[in-house]
């Protein structure tokens, strides 16, 4: 009776491919301690762009902007002109934007997009940041119903292209009705995700000098409103934004 031994597969038995792919999703530190194991894990992670753009991305505390089409060698030539930059504090260009509509105090910076209020609080006006001189930049915009005031906004764009935006309404009752309208950055429409593109926060007194603040972390939207002329305490809610259910 002969018995054989049937041999397992080995992570070198992989193609480079999916070495390389594999290499990816490991922190900086572990691929380098993986690639002093072996030779050719050291040559896969010194000679592929892919990683080098990844772990550089990661050294440098970058995220890739999903927005720019560009290949990995113009990636990584522009990786390293940023960090050259940083590390002697040179500005790569200058580039001056005029402002066509009276700002007001609501504004927000993410991901390469300035966001700005209108002083009459019904429009929100957007810019794409330039990557290099070349670059275009104009102006967008998201009219809201006129029936509604813009209070503020929370911004999830590359995570779900969500833009919640606070707004008032005035009622029959002289109360302000306050709601989170849930929209696709992209379109200024309702968000094709949520149950209901708008969320009931309260009904509120005016005047009030109370204000709301926002923010969204993956599926869950938070509220603080803090006290003002109608309210006597602060105010924390935690909705899950896509059901608009209320968590806390």
């Amino acid at each position: 009776m002969e018995i054989t031994h049937q041999r397992t597969a080995q992570l070198l038995d992989l193609p480079a491919e999916l070495i390389i792919h594999i290499l990816s999703n490991l922190d900086f530190v572990d691929a380098l301690a993986v690639s002093s194991v072996n030779v050719f894990l050291r040559t896969c992670l010194i000679t592929s762009r892919q990683l080098e753009f990844r772990f550089a991305s990661q050294i440098a505390g970058v995220t890739d902007n999903l927005h720019r089409k560009l290949g990995l060698d113009d990636r990584v030539r522009m990786l390293r002109r940023l960090e050259d930059g940083w590390h002697g504090f040179q500005v790569d260009f200058r580039r001056t934007l005029p402002i066509l509509h009276e700002p007001f105090g609501i504004y927000d910076l993410t991901g390469g997009i300035y966001l700005m209020g209108d002083l009459n609080q019904k429009v929100l006006h957007y810019c794409r940041l330039p990557s290099s001189a070349d670059d275009s930049v104009v102006w967008s915009r998201i009219d809201m119903d006129p029936s509604l005031t813009i209070v503020d906004v929370g911004l999830s764009i590359y995570e779900h292209d969500l833009i919640a935006v606070v707004t008032t309404m005035p009622t029959d009752t002289n109360l302000l009705k306050v709601e989170v309208q849930l929209l696709e950055f992209s379109t200024g429409k309702p968000h094709p995700l949520v149950r209901n593109p708008v969320l009931f926060v309260r009904n509120t007194f005016r005047p009030t000098a109370s204000s709301i603040g926002i923010e969204i972390a993956g599926e869950y939207l938070a509220l603080v409103t803090t006290p003002g002329l109608s309210e006597l305490t602060a105010r924390f809610c935690v909705y899950e934004w896509k059901t608009g259910t209320i968590v806390l």
